[in-house]
């Protein structure tokens, strides 16, 4: 049997109709091509696929590598909305609008400022607490706090941290007790006045005695205020003494006029004429209060042998013999209370 070459079977093969028929030209396709898969639809509001365009192997690369088409987009979203238009500066509302409903909201606007400043709490004083009982700190503080631009920049419970806490703050008013442990009131206002000459002093009591009303001014107080009359007087008494102004009620200037008008008329008592050091009255203070040589030592920051040298001299000055006698002189005088 005759082989047959590879071009004879070729040429018998195309001859004979075999394959799929003719060679399609370029840029077509047989329908049944382009169908896509049997079955398989087009989702709603998208064209279904159309006519594959067909090229030969040696065009395709070519034709994607130069086209710059892309596939239509498929609207899901509805139409966009139209672009904006720039308004011009003429058609721009003015800034002083003559419609009258907006003339309330521009006064609280123009009103702003001011409600934001009077939020802001300003301190036109400072003041200074000083009691031994704390009921009476607080009764006083609530009696200052109907003035919200005052503040109470310290608290103390004696004389003598109402000194420390005066010389540290530096407060525009001290307001004192005049009995109060360690130090009394008296030698509290001399020692701040000393210390902090631009700190007014007032002084509460509870006894308005000619001879105490004239110590506490000659310690340098400018306001006298019995405890009885404080709920009443005492924002009156601070408001002078921010003005530098003294202040007395009227049983207390009738004293310091008495005593102006009659000056023989004070009384004298035992020992008075003897004058003691501020030193020495506080020595004679806390001995009073029955505090030891070492305990006063202490708060003083002195040595012991130091206050046995000062209690000498305060009782050959007073001609005392026993601390009995130290005592009743103390309550005699105002320096403590008994």
């Amino acid at each position: 049997m005759r082989k047959r070459g590879h071009e004879g079977g070729v040429r018998d093969f195309l001859e004979s109709g075999g394959g799929a028929g003719p060679v399609p030209e370029a840029g077509q396709l047989p329908a049944e091509s382009m169908a896509g898969p049997r079955g398989v639809r087009s989702p709603p509001g998208v064209a279904p696929l159309g006519p594959v365009p067909w090229a030969p192997a040696n065009q395709r690369h070519t034709n994607q590598r130069h086209t710059n088409q892309r596939p239509a987009a498929v609207d899901v979203l509805g139409p966009l909305p139209p672009p904006r238009r720039r308004v011009p500066v003429s058609e721009m509302p003015s800034e002083t609008p003559s419609e009258p409903a907006l003339s309330q909201p521009l006064l609280r606007i123009a009103a702003l400022p001011t409600v934001i400043q009077s939020q802001v709490q300003v301190i036109s004083a400072r003041i200074l607490i000083a009691d031994d009982h704390e009921l009476v700190r607080e009764g006083i503080r609530k009696v200052l706090a109907v003035r919200t631009d005052w503040q109470i920049c310290a608290e103390a419970e004696n004389g003598r941290e109402a000194v420390e806490l005066s010389e540290r703050h530096q407060p525009n008013v001290s307001i004192l007790d005049f009995s109060m442990p360690e130090l009394n009131g008296l030698e509290a206002t001399r020692k701040i006045r000393e210390l902090c000459p631009n700190t007014e002093v007032l002084v509460l009591t509870m006894h308005d005695t000619d001879r105490l009303v004239r110590e506490i001014l000659a310690a340098g107080a400018k306001a006298f205020v019995m405890k009885s009359d404080a709920a009443r007087l005492l924002i009156h008494a601070v408001e002078a003494l921010l003005q530098h102004k003294p202040f007395f009620t009227g049983r207390v200037s009738e004293l310091v006029l008495a005593g102006f008008l009659d000056p023989n008329e004070r009384a004298t008592a035992p020992g008075e004429s003897l004058q003691l050091t501020p030193r020495e009255r506080e020595i004679v203070q806390l001995v009073a209060e029955g505090k030891s040589n070492k305990e006063i030592a202490d708060t003083l920051t002195i040595s012991v042998k130091t206050v046995e040298t000062h209690r000498a001299k305060i009782m050959s000055k007073l001609d005392l013999r026993a601390v009995a006698d130290l005592v009743r002189y103390a309550i005699r005088n105002g320096i403590i209370q008994p």
